[in-house]
């Protein structure tokens, strides 16, 4: 077997510099994470799904891979081990004969691909102003809340 070294000096250098930036990415949403917590937000919200060409995981055959489609969600909610960002991904429109077609996984940010992290960061800010939007309802809600006079 003969090996081009360009070629792996290229997956050498592009891999220092890939996981560097993803590491970086990783560790300012784990930051963030623990900012809100510290918080103490109780509540959960989800970002709209983005729609990706192809599959993020779960398929093997070339064919499945290129006839389906993902939708990946990142939301602030609980987790096993308290609250976090979690990615939802969904990969959909293939079918095989052990499937319907559908395939759908939930991680925690730090867990999940470093195609999905780098998609999900880019969420995040959509997340938090959900969530500042949900909170500041739940405030108005607390500050206009007045118990009906229906007695039980």
């Amino acid at each position: 077997m003969e090996i081009n070294e360009g070629v792996m000096f290229g997956i050498e250098r592009t891999c220092v510099v890939l996981n560097k930036e993803v590491d970086k990415i990783t560790e300012e949403v784990q930051s963030l994470e623990e900012r809100l917590n510290r918080l103490g937000v109780g509540d959960q919200v989800w970002s709209d799904p983005v729609e990706i060409d192809g599959a993020l995981f779960g398929l093997s055959s070339p064919n499945q891979i290129e006839q389906a489609k993902s939708k990946l969600w990142v939301g602030y909610s609980r987790t096993s081990k308290g609250w976090g960002f979690i990615v939802k991904e969904c990969v959909y429109g293939f079918e095989d004969e052990r499937s319907t077609g559908i395939h759908e996984q939930d991680h925690e940010f730090a867990e999940c691909s470093r195609k999905s992290r780098i998609i999900a960061s880019r969420l995040i800010p959509d997340v938090l102003n959900k969530l500042l939007d949900k909170l500041e309802e739940l405030r108005g809600f607390f500050y206009n809340f007045k118990p009906s006079d229906n007695s039980y």
